[in-house]
């Protein structure tokens, strides 16, 4: 609560100095989503979005879990410089493990925090720029309690709302806008640095490549090929026989923008090819969102 507070104190400051929307500031009608926001001094935005998903691992009636997940992100970045985006992130998540004995798990918690600095190296020109390229850094904090059940033994890594780790991120990205299409590429690490359970998640990558074409200044239509890449998860010394390999995803989406400095997004997340170790399935995913430029 006290992160949430303290974003809004962040925002309610930056509104103030504002002198002009968005689009206005960046000479470009493009309708961005959280996390392609083009950069000027001052700028902050503060976004929600909802997302669920469902995921399966384990051989059916073996080991079988069956995992059910909703994730409410409240996210606040600022413009400190016109280069230089400070980002927060704050989790909300409720899951559900069901196992093989048809026993049930379920919790809701805050997940793990997110602190994020992204800088701009370089662009074309200052306004209305047609070439991005930014590096990012931060660090994922285990703010997300340790579940345990009624022995005292934690709960497994399927059960919890968060990691368990104190993990460095890092990546890049590259934006191309010339209007009505724009094209945005990154690659990002999340590796675990410390551990406070007794599972140790591995690194992570993710890679994202989305095209955009907006047919009109309120509404703009986006595909994503999304790719993420896991080390296996060692559980108590043991190694997941089930976690680790690559999943990608094929993610159609909706944006419009009703009002001045406002985004809407509707995403559906569709798996697509996947080379997963052991038995490792995943659901369609749902994700809708809301951004508001002050």
């Amino acid at each position: 609560m006290l992160v949430v507070l303290g974003l809004s104190a962040v925002a309610s400051f930056a509104a103030d100095s504002a002198w002009a929307c968005a689009t206005c500031s960046t000479g470009d009608p493009t309708l961005t989503v959280t996390g392609v926001e083009k950069p000027f001094m001052g700028r902050t935005r503060m976004s929600v979005q909802l997302q669920h998903r469902t995921e399966s691992t384990g051989e059916a009636g073996v080991d079988a879990i069956a995992i059910a997940e909703q994730r409410l992100e409240l996210s606040a970045a600022h413009a400190a410089t016109d280069w230089l985006f400070l980002a927060a992130k704050v989790p909300l998540v409720r899951r559900s493990a069901r196992y093989v004995n048809l026993a049930r798990d379920e919790v809701m918690s805050l997940g793990d925090l997110e602190l994020r600095a992204k800088a701009f190296v370089y662009q074309d020109r200052s306004l209305s720029a047609r070439h991005l390229v930014a590096l990012n850094g931060g660090v994922a904090l285990p703010t997300a309690p340790l579940f345990e059940d009624d022995a005292g033994q934690t709960l497994p890594l399927e059960a919890q709302a968060g990691t368990g780790a104190l993990s460095a991120l890092a990546g890049a990205s590259y934006a191309y806008f010339v209007a009505p299409f724009s094209i945005y590429v990154s690659a990002n690490v999340n590796a675990p640095l410390l551990h406070r359970a007794a599972y140790r998640t591995g690194v992570v990558g993710l890679f994202s490549l989305a095209a955009q074409y907006q047919p009109f200044d309120a509404l703009a239509l986006r595909l994503s090929l999304d790719a993420r890449v896991d080390q296996a998860v060692e559980e108590r010394g043991a190694v997941d026989p089930h976690s680790g390999g690559v999943a990608t995803a094929v993610s159609p989406e909706l944006v419009l923008s009703p009002a001045e400095d406002l985004v809407l997004r509707a995403v559906v997340m569709l798996p697509a090819y996947r080379r997963m170790n052991g038995a490792h399935d995943e659901g369609v995913g749902l994700l809708v969102g809301a951004a508001h430029d002050l």
